[in-house]
């Protein structure tokens, strides 16, 4: 390959012009105004610096309201340096002392003051302390005030929801954060008065609940948190609670690492259907007798690999129990098992859960329709005919759920997130006629309130509220 003499020639004077000169021009650029102090150079950007072969330098850029930066700069440095820097930000906080995070990272604790964020790379800032919930997370942008306040709220039990999941072969604990306020009262002036019946604690959390028959118990199964070397382990049992008084000690039912749900009693109070984990780890349907708690256990519905069954709900003649069985994708069916005789279990056509038969057995009421899609419409059955049509016809975004009838069959009471209490859809207690029409929002507390039962007298109403931040039993007196 032939080359040309005089390309060398021209490469080979510009190094030796290079070499002999020894000095290079470095413009370093920033923000307007900015400061570019040197050795030997005080000025504002943008600043040009000699630098010679074989020296380096210290450039310091700065301006107020950010945080100044140093960098090198050389022989080697590009003949322009760009140069950002960052904002100074001061983050409060209504607590003193929580930490600050900005991208993940620690950075102080509030009161903070000049916190160095980029404003044009969408950091992310937050801050969290022990005993309150985790901070909204703003995004900084050119736009972002440098004084920052962020609020937190007190934690509590009551602003996580726990729920029993299909998984696997088994179940599962899965908490969602739910929205709670500290105020217990109901603040509209037509809602009955409602009052506190259970005291449950931090790690504590109620389930679901049903009332025996003679008024004075509440069977309860209640979740309960511990923190292990290995993380968080959860258990639930079952436990009666004395249904006027808060100060009476609770009796414990059941006993051990299972997860026990839904208990619901015969008419006669003696038996106690439920559903529990114990066994094989699926949910099945177990029954308790009342006057041998200890040991009057029995397994009556076993669920196959992959599926649940539970929210037992037995019939006025004690013969045949309803409950709900969900496959590992989250369908729900509807089913009776004959508790006598050749013992048959059917499914009933179509989709629903959570099935309680009327005071005469002549109706079976029961959900149908997504949650997570707002979709969750009350439903009724006729045991005869098995004809079924829908309560209410609208088609409104918004779920109707857990649904119990009255004493006399007279009016369905259940929970609905159709209203709207501090700019925000939240559970309510609802009531409606047996034949649909006339819904009545009993509860208008911001928080979430649902699982409503009458009392056997069907002069109260008593249902689970996350009010006060703490799942706990509440009850109100109905008027005439």
């Amino acid at each position: 390959m032939k080359i040309c003499k005089y390309s060398v020639i021209g490469v080979l004077t510009t190094a030796m012009f290079a070499f002999s000169n020894g000095c290079k021009t470095i413009k370093v650029e920033s923000l307007p105004g900015a400061r570019v102090e040197c050795e030997d150079y005080s000025g504002n950007a943008p600043a040009e610096l000699q630098v010679w072969m074989w020296s380096n330098k210290q450039a310091t850029i700065s301006k107020g309201g950010y945080a100044s930066r140093t960098v090198p700069v050389s022989f080697g440095s590009p003949t322009t340096l760009k140069v950002s820097l960052d904002r100074k930000f001061n983050i409060d906080s209504n607590e003193n002392g929580a930490t600050v995070y900005v991208d993940g990272v620690q950075c102080g604790t509030t009161p903070a003051k000049d916190i160095a964020i980029g404003d044009n790379v969408d950091s992310v800032v937050y801050v969290k302390k022990k005993g309150f919930v985790e901070s909204e997370k703003i995004t900084i942008t050119p736009d972002t005030p440098t004084d920052i306040r962020l609020n937190m709220d007190v934690d509590g039990a009551g602003r996580y929801l726990f729920d029993i999941v299909q998984d696997g072969g088994g179940v599962r604990v899965k908490s969602s954060s739910i929205h709670a306020t500290t105020t217990v009262a109901e603040p509209s002036r037509t809602a009955p008065v409602v009052h506190k019946l259970t005291n449950q604690g931090n790690g504590e959390y109620i389930l679901s609940f049903s009332i025996l028959p003679n008024g004075k118990k509440l069977a309860t199964s209640i979740l309960k948190e511990e923190e292990t070397k290995t993380g968080k382990k959860y258990n639930a049992n079952l436990w009666n609670l004395d249904a006027a008084n808060e100060n009476v000690p609770a009796e414990k039912l059941t006993f051990g690492d299972s997860y026990d749900l839904t208990p619901n009693a015969s008419i006669d109070g003696k038996t106690l259907y439920y559903s529990s984990t114990s066994g094989n780890g699926r949910l099945g349907i177990w029954v308790m007798d009342m006057d041998n708690t200890m040991n009057g256990y029995e397994s009556i519905v076993s669920a196959e690999y992959g599926m649940s069954d539970y929210m037992p709900y037995i019939d006025p003649t004690g013969k045949i129990l309803a409950y709900t069985e969900v496959t590992a994708l989250g369908a729900t069916s509807l089913w009776t098992k004959e508790l006598e005789g050749r013992q048959r279990r059917v499914q009933i056509p179509g989709d629903g859960y959570g099935a309680v038969w009327s005071p005469d057995g002549s109706k079976m009421l029961f959900v149908r329709g997504s949650k997570a899609r707002n979709e969750a419409r009350l439903w009724v059955r006729d045991t005869k005919s098995g004809r079924v049509r829908k309560l209410e016809t609208h088609n409104n975004e918004y779920n109707d759920t857990d649904p119990r009838w009255s004493p006399d069959g007279k009016k369905i009471v259940f929970a609905s997130n159709r209203g709207v209490q501090d700019g925000k859809h939240n559970y309510d207690i609802w009531l409606i006629d047996a034949e649909g029409g006339n819904p009545v929002q009993l509860t208008t507390n911001s928080s979430c309130d649902d699982k409503p039962a009458f009392s056997p007298d069907g002069k109260s109403i008593y249902f689970r509220s996350n009010r006060g931040l703490a799942w706990n039993i509440w009850v109100m007196n109905l008027r005439d």
